[in-house]
């Protein structure tokens, strides 16, 4: 047995792994938002390399498997349980809506939602107290870059951050943040685009090539700005008691 060699046939045998990072960034800026702390740039950006070889392939999975939901899904199409978030998410939008779901958990969902006028991937995440929000992400150059970023003070306790909708590489996105001074929040964001779901088990160089690439359907996100923020105030409400 020679190691050596064996060592450099696997190497040599691995498929390409292309990513673009326009529609990485895209697709992980809010998982970024999510981890990255009050320590300043440097954490974030460090958070940003962190987070990047996750993006196309998310930490929480519901089987790999879209599940359609809509107010007449067709008769081939499997009725899911629905979380907290999901009914959450259905009651905030218009009853026509379609949604594929692709994450459905207590603190995280994450779906296609379908106006009737084109796709477009929306997300909603929890940060339960002690949590992890940056308080002021506006003054982070990268994630206001390229779109206005709004924060408004609430109250005390809460502050309203409201970013886009602007673009990032072929996508337009719109992000909605609340947070806490504890860190605690809520994320809500949707963009104009979708992106392939990885199926279960390894992936073909064709197929991680895909999670990159976003079909642009629409020209704006299905969400407006007041529908999430109404959203994230809505879930708020709902998981924090206060």
């Amino acid at each position: 047995m020679n190691l050596t060699a064996d060592l450099h046939d696997l190497v040599a045998d691995e498929p390409p792994y292309l990513l673009d990072p326009e529609a990485a960034l895209a697709g992980g800026r809010r998982r970024r938002l999510a981890r990255t702390t009050t320590a300043g740039l440097a954490a974030g950006a460090a958070a940003v390399v962190a987070v990047g070889g996750l993006l196309a392939l998310p930490t929480h999975r519901t089987g790999g498997q879209q599940t359609l939901l809509g107010a007449s899904p067709p008769a081939s199409a499997v009725e899911a349980p629905q979380g907290p978030l999901q009914q959450l998410v259905r009651g905030q939008a218009d009853p026509s809506w379609t949604f594929a779901v692709h994450e459905d958990t207590a603190t995280s969902f994450d779906a296609d939602v379908d106006d009737g006028t084109g796709a477009g991937r929306m997300g909603l995440w929890l940060s339960p107290p002690p949590g992890s929000i940056q308080q002021h992400p506006c003054r982070d150059a990268e994630f206001a870059e390229r779109a206005g970023c709004v924060e408004t003070q609430l109250d005390a306790d809460t502050r309203l951050v409201v970013k886009g909708p602007g673009p990032s590489g072929p996508v337009t996105v719109l992000t909605v943040v609340l947070v806490h001074r504890d860190g605690s929040g809520v994320i809500a964001e949707s963009d104009n685009a979708t992106w392939p779901w990885p199926r279960d088990g390894l992936l073909t160089a064709d197929e991680k090539r895909a999670l990159s690439r976003p079909s642009v359907n629409r020209v704006l996100p299905v969400w407006t700005r007041d529908q999430l923020v109404k959203l994230v105030e809505a879930a708020d409400a709902a998981t924090s008691g206060r």
